[in-house]
């Protein structure tokens, strides 16, 4: 399964933004996913950049859940794979704003939410830092953490020629995290040229050790159950 959300910082004249957080969109995962679900299986989310702090966030909604349906999400949940997810934000955040300044005054609406909730020093990205770690360790599933390792080239903007997320950032610090760096930026490290692409070789073979185990388990527990992959 592919879900998407809105993340755009300024949209053409005429057109409006989604004013929506990251925060409102995990709450709007949790919802899509558990109507998608047909039957139990194991999951798998893999989440670029924001979708991580997306994805942590719709965990922490469903594991203080009372519902059935949304506690079974955590229930099943195998693994997380993030590549480039800002944990403790994002140094961009400073040219975000000035692009939203710019956008702004070319009479186009923005989304301050999601920039907002990007800074370095955010309340609530320590909070959803801290309720993740929480519930990785009690429910023990497995995380696999990638990062960049270039800066985004063509552009003279400053910080654009650095790491989009720093790598302090793009962890989470835990001794069973294992970080790796992919040799691609912050936009390009989730696309692929083909099967023979170093960075996929090495994405997707973690993947699919991922699955081999996540199928190993439901096939030794009480039913066996496909993988269902959720990504965003």
């Amino acid at each position: 399964m592919v879900w998407g959300y809105d993340t755009m910082v300024a949209w053409g004249t005429g057109q409006a933004a989604n004013k929506s957080g990251v925060f409102t969109h995990g709450q709007n995962l949790l919802y899509s996913l558990s109507r998608e679900r047909t039957q139990r299986r194991p999951i798998v989310f893999i989440a670029h950049s924001l979708g991580g702090i997306l994805v942590k966030e719709m965990l922490s909604y469903a594991d203080a859940s009372k519902e059935r349906e949304f506690l079974e999400i955590i229930e099943d949940l195998s693994a997380v794979v993030f590549l480039g997810t800002p944990h403790r934000g994002s140094g961009a955040v400073q040219v975000g704003e000035i692009a939203r300044r710019v956008a702004s005054a070319l009479m186009t609406d923005t989304s301050p939410a999601i920039l907002d909730s990007l800074g370095l020093r955010n309340d609530d990205l320590v909070r959803n830092q801290q309720s993740f770690a929480r519930i990785w360790d009690e429910r023990r599933f497995e995380v696999k953490t990638f990062q960049e390792s270039k800066g985004v080239s063509g552009v003279n903007l400053g910080i654009l020629n650095d790491l989009i997320v720093p790598i302090e950032s793009s962890t989470l610090g835990h001794p069973k995290e294992h970080p790796e760096s992919l040799d691609a930026d912050h936009l390009s490290m989730c696309k692929f040229k083909d099967g023979n692409d170093a960075n996929y070789r090495k994405f997707g073979a973690e993947v699919k050790k991922l699955y081999e185990r996540a199928t190993q388990t439901s096939r030794s527990g009480q039913s066996q159950r496909p993988l269902q992959g959720a990504q965003s």
